[in-house]
């Protein structure tokens, strides 16, 4: 998306959404071997930091996620100016708080398409070695411009979600045998509602040659005849070859889907001379051309150029690669669990994955193995040729929109047809050091599933919590039409602090004292612009917002704020707090900013502008938990804002969570 720098006259303002994390000593890869770790079983399982209606297992690891989508129950499937004269610039990050001695210059290290992933590697373990952080998440305004806004924001690994005869299906990567990576079977379990969770008996588990290394991700497509399959790649040496491997369930009248069978014609695709053995996995679901074939991408690399190959199908066993992928872009490492799907140009109802025709866009979405983010571009699948080719004004690489800007990875998105909707549902890591996560007995969450459709602009996507979250809320309050002159902050009572929904627009009268945009600012760089901002340095129009997991007296607190802003937590030595910044669209003609956050007791996910932006966090505070969290709403600008609706609930816990 472009700026545009003739409009700098206009002052309207840039609005930040910034995290910090309580992270320590940096994050591992999610297939990062703990020989030493991977099997000690936790006796003790700590209750502190674990969340109170986010989906994990009792105890132990999980990574990755895999819905089963019904898309494809049929053979036959039936088709179906961007802004006013104000924009606004979104920026969400995630902050560090530097020691006395550390240079703040490594808190901007921004990794570039152009650099190599040694350099990279090099720059985030100088980072983890040397920041010192915080919890917070804020918001606030700094510039833009009149004709454009473009979007930056600044061990649980899912596999595969499935909707079948009335049930969802959540299969994801478990260590049955500790806290870390490894050990790795498709764990499996089930929900009406997307919130109450039973587990059931592991799916799939390293047992035959074509998996004896590892089952590792893929995804799940129910086929015509209503019978469910899944794609996943196995590891057949020590070496880390992969493989494409497929399971049915045993017996189709059981709702739960309990037992599968991995058949002993497996591996269904064997990597040719042509693809990197090593780097080849993670099936999507898959989608049925007018031709009558399935097809289904993997991802990959060839050198530095990440991929998605493509194989066609007749019947789903035999498989034949084309001859080109289906898209692939430089410079930007391995792709890894790859997602391709519709969107519809003309209403919010989801569509199954084979739909295509001219009231469709669709979406590719790749997880990058190199700087551990989600990209995603918006274009045109040109069937006939089995090309994606991404519309003209979206960013292809590193530089590119993302799903969030925060910790979230290895999202899987299905579509489901009891309501007409497109589901994401994404992973956080811990973030913590091993040792922590071995103590504690677990490690990995799975986010709140969101929504996902295309933005009236065509432009981005926008993403919500799904309606089921709201049967949680207890405890209501209200606020409406409070004001908050400068420095002055109000604390919302009535609620559990540390597990609430906070929705809240704010609204202001003027955007005259709004810090214009600057167009020396790098268009991509908002880590760098956040650098520079600060929630407690005064402002005109902001920095405003929700001090969220707030001590009585701020010895710590995590900002959600319309404006920049600084996090405080006590004893955050050695910790690791990345840094997320980014800019989205927003129409400012109301001269009104919304954001909500859903924060469990060591989550919060926001999302800014009805889902334009959002950014996800870990943070771990000592003082603010359980009864000691408070939540506050505030303003450090010079500019009177007001509160013109907050809502907020206590979050209370699903009935059942993997019993």
């Amino acid at each position: 998306m472009e700026f545009s720098k003739s409009s700098v006259s206009w002052a309207l303002p840039v609005l930040f959404l910034c995290f910090v994390a309580l992270l320590n000593n940096g994050v591992h890869a999610s297939h990062k071997v703990f020989t030493e770790s991977q099997s000690l079983i936790a006796v003790n399982v700590r209750q502190l930091h674990r969340t109170g209606y986010h989906f994990q297992p009792t105890k132990h690891w999980i990574n990755v996620n895999i819905f089963v989508d019904p898309i494809s129950r049929r053979q036959g499937h039936t088709n179906s100016t961007l802004l006013s004269n104000y924009g606004i610039y979104v920026l969400f990050r995630n902050d560090p708080v530097f020691g006395e001695e550390e240079q703040p210059e490594i808190h901007s290290v921004i990794i570039e398409p152009t650099r190599d992933s040694a350099t990279i590697l090099e720059d985030e373990c100088s980072i983890r070695r040397k920041c010192r952080t915080v919890p917070f998440a804020s918001v606030g305004i700094i510039g833009s411009t009149k004709k454009a806004a473009a979007l930056i924001l600044g061990v649980l690994d899912f596999l595969s979600p499935m909707y079948y005869n009335g049930i969802y299906h959540l299969f994801y990567q478990y260590n049955p045998e500790g806290a870390v990576w490894g050990n790795i079977v498709w764990a499996h379990s089930v929900s009406t509602d997307l919130i109450n969770w039973k587990k059931v008996e592991h799916a799939i588990y390293p047992s035959k040659p074509f998996d004896k290394y590892g089952c590792w991700s893929g995804s799940a497509t129910v086929l015509p005849g209503n019978k469910p399959i899944i794609l996943y790649t196995g590891i057949v040496d020590e070496n880390n070859t992969q493989v494409q491997n497929y399971a049915v369930p045993a017996n189709l009248s059981d709702p739960y889907l309990r037992e599968w069978i991995k058949p002993d014609d497996n591996p269904l695709i064997v990597a040719d001379q042509s693809i990197n053995k090593t780097s080849f996995r993670d099936p999507t679901t898959a989608w049925l051309g007018r031709d009558g074939r399935w097809r289904i991408v993997m991802g990959s690399r060839r050198k530095h150029r990440g991929m998605t190959h493509l194989y066609r199908s007749k019947d789903f066993k035999h498989w034949v690669k084309a001859k080109h992928p289906l898209h692939s872009t430089a410079r930007t490492g391995n792709w890894e669990c790859p997602d391709f799907f519709p969107v519809s140009v003309s209403g919010k109802n989801g569509l199954d994955t084979s739909v295509m025709g001219p009231n469709v866009k669709h979406v590719l979405k790749v997880s990058l193995d190199v700087t551990r983010y989600e990209y995603y571009t918006l274009g045109t699948y040109l069937a006939q040729k089995d090309r994606y080719i991404p519309d003209k004004d979206m960013v292809d690489g590193w530089n590119g929109l993302r799903y969030d800007y925060g910790n979230f990875y290895a999202s899987k998105s299905l579509f489901d047809p009891s309501k007409n909707r497109r589901i994401v549902w994404g992973w956080a890591n811990e973030s913590d050091t091993t040792e922590n996560d071995i103590k504690k007995g677990w490690a990995g969450i799975q986010l709140i599933p969101r929504t996902i459709v295309l933005d009236p602009s065509g432009k981005q996507l926008l993403q919500w919590p799904i309606e089921e979250v709201e049967t949680l809320r207890r405890n209501k309050v209200e606020l409406s039409n409070q004001k908050l002159a400068k420095g002055e902050k109000i604390e919302i009572k009535g609620i559990t602090a540390a597990q609430a929904d906070v929705d809240v627009t704010f609204s202001f009268n003027s955007l005259d004292n709004a810090e214009p945009f600057d167009p020396s600012w790098d268009r991509y760089d908002a880590l760098k612009l956040c650098s520079q901002k600060g929630s407690t340095v005064q402002g005109g129009l902001g920095p405003f917002g929700l001090l969220t997991l707030a001590s009585e007296n701020l010895e710590e607190y995590t900002l959600s704020t319309l404006m920049d802003g600084k996090s405080h937590m006590k004893n955050g030595n050695n910790a690791y707090r990345p840094s997320f910044a980014g800019f989205v669209n927003v129409d400012l003609k109301e001269k009104k900013l919304s954001l909500r956050s859903l924060i469990d007791n060591s989550v919060v996910e926001s999302f800014g502008e009805g889902g334009k932006t959002c950014i996800t966090s870990r943070v771990y505070p000592t003082l603010a938990i359980y009864g000691n969290a408070h939540l506050y709403a505030f303003n450090n600008g010079t500019e009177t804002v007001n509160i013109e609706s907050l809502k907020a609930w206590t979050m209370s816990k699903p009935l059942q969570m993997n019993h």
